[in-house]
């Protein structure tokens, strides 16, 4: 098949911008959705599966192809204030599009474009997938009765990468990052009124020794070889003056690049956890929740990645280690061939998760020119 790339990038660009004034967090993305569906239908698409969780599927060229190969996207922001002052800022207070899932989404949709002007010899399937960043989405469409008409035979997902040169090609063989889950850490106790002094004392002394668990204690030991430890969410008390609450709620991430290493990380918190508890003379209870597998990359496909990046002459960055941060996109790739890979978003792009961060435009037209010739580098080899 002869193709040559073609998409109209203004309209690409005015869509992207248009998600990015209107976010919805993991969960709510019916809006985003609609959106998205009016976008894409206008390029014709064979089947469309719309999924419980607000994740769509558009089905491309041969739906009896031999092969089915999937690209996926992540469509949810976060909530997060917006911190610059853009023409299309978020209209939503407290939601924003800090991850860049909004370029991701262009991108995919640019895809679309692309592949809706040729014959193709194989069923490609373009995933917008809701609430990756609770880790929920994935599971909800591949659950979805649904999945099993459009299951891949390889899947293929990416995300912008501040810190490195735009449009570079970020690659890892094997776990691309790693396993995380999240745990709900609730101490329960006695409630009393503020006018004793020392009626939260053990609630104190247990969020102080929380706080030193996840920023020394945990450092201490061989464990921190092994991976990491965060706290990223504190809820203890009314905003009142008269009571002294009965309960203190920590969330804790564990970090980590094997199952085993997760598991013992696990462990440790618990015995930890139960420690304190003891002798502060509370009650402790342990809720695990978004638990996400690594992302492990496919060697076939990381070598048909790189060999695409390579005859567009672009820069291939290989990764040392994995990245720290959880992606559901691992849920994927413990069924199916899969491939992860980053792409650079600017060394002086902010942060992912920042205020200030927002998905720079410019990467958007060659973000799609390379997955379109990506597709056609696999459907000449597969």
């Amino acid at each position: 098949m002869k193709a040559k790339f073609s998409v109209d990038i203004k309209k690409i660009i005015d869509f992207r911008q248009k998600l990015h004034k209107f976010p919805e967090l993991s969960g709510q993305e019916k809006k985003t959705a609609e959106y998205i569906k009016h976008f894409i239908s206008r390029f014709n698409p064979r089947e469309i599966y719309e999924f419980d969780n607000n994740s769509l599927a558009f089905v491309f060229g041969n739906t009896q192809g031999s092969e089915t190969i999937m690209f996926r996207a992540d469509i949810d922001a976060l909530p997060i204030n917006e911190g610059e002052e853009l023409p299309y800022r978020s209209v939503n207070k407290g939601v924003s599009h800090k991850c860049g899932h909004d370029g991701h989404t262009a991108i995919l949709a640019g895809l679309a474009e692309a592949l809706s002007r040729y014959d193709l010899p194989d069923r490609v399937v373009l995933l917008f997938q809701s609430s990756e960043e609770t880790l929920s989405g994935a599971l909800g469409v591949i659950s979805d009765k649904q999945f099993a008409q459009i299951e891949p035979d390889v899947i293929i997902g990416f995300h912008n990468i501040p810190g490195y040169e735009k449009n570079s090609i970020l690659v890892r063989r094997d776990e691309f990052n790693a396993y995380v889950t999240g745990i709900k850490i609730v101490f329960s106790g006695k409630s009393a009124h503020a006018a004793y002094a020392r009626a939260n004392e053990n609630f104190l002394s247990a969020l102080i020794k929380v706080t030193q668990l996840t920023k020394e204690t945990f450092y201490h030991t061989q464990l921190a070889e092994k991976g990491d430890l965060n706290l990223t969410y504190l809820d203890y008390g009314k905003p009142t003056f008269g009571i002294s609450p009965d309960e203190l709620i920590v969330h804790i991430v564990p970090r980590a690049y094997s199952v085993q290493d997760l598991e013992e990380i696990m462990d440790f918190v618990e015995k930890e956890m139960k420690a304190i508890a003891h002798e502060n003379s509370l009650e402790v209870n342990f809720i695990y929740t978004e638990d996400a597998p690594a992302i492990y990359n496919n060697a076939e496909l990381v070598e048909l990645l790189v060999q695409t990046a390579k005859e567009e002459q672009g820069q291939v960055i290989y990764l040392q280690e994995p990245f720290s941060w959880g992606e559901d996109f691992g849920f994927y790739t413990v069924r199916y061939r899969g491939v992860y890979f980053g792409i650079g978003a600017g060394k002086d792009t902010p942060q992912l998760h920042s205020r200030e961060y927002d998905f720079p435009d410019e990467i958007i037209l060659p973000s799609i020119e390379f997955l379109f010739k990506f597709y056609l580098k696999l459907s000449q080899n597969l």
